[in-house]
């Protein structure tokens, strides 16, 4: 499995679910396309869509707050796929900063 939590794919997000126990969440999580870069920027009001049991949600909360650790340790091949969405929401970059991110993506590509 891929280490960069945001480039996991709906499957390699249902592994990681049954891995950590909670395997009885995996079909509603693959019938709403979660994949990595969606997981790394759920909140509490995606639980309740989810309809997540109160007893999962700090698991779950618990793992995705480790995911979203490890996606922030993004590499530079990784870094040049980002978009503005994952930029401000798994990099946190501020909103007045992301313009300059972009351009500097951009002249990365360029080399």
């Amino acid at each position: 499995m891929d280490s960069n939590v945001i480039n996991w794919n709906v499957e390699q997000v249902g592994n990681w679910l049954k891995q950590n126990e909670l395997e009885h969440h995996v079909a509603r999580f693959e019938k709403e396309g979660i994949d990595g870069s969606v997981l790394v920027d759920m909140d509490e009001f995606d639980f309740v869509i989810l309809e997540i049991e109160t007893c999962d949600q700090a698991s779950i909360w618990e793992l995705m707050e480790w995911a979203k650790e490890r996606a922030k340790n993004v590499n530079i091949a990784d870094l040049l796929d980002l978009n503005r969405h994952d930029l401000l929401h798994v990099l946190e970059v501020p909103m007045d900063q992301i313009e300059s991110f972009e351009k500097a993506i951009a002249k990365l590509k360029k080399n």
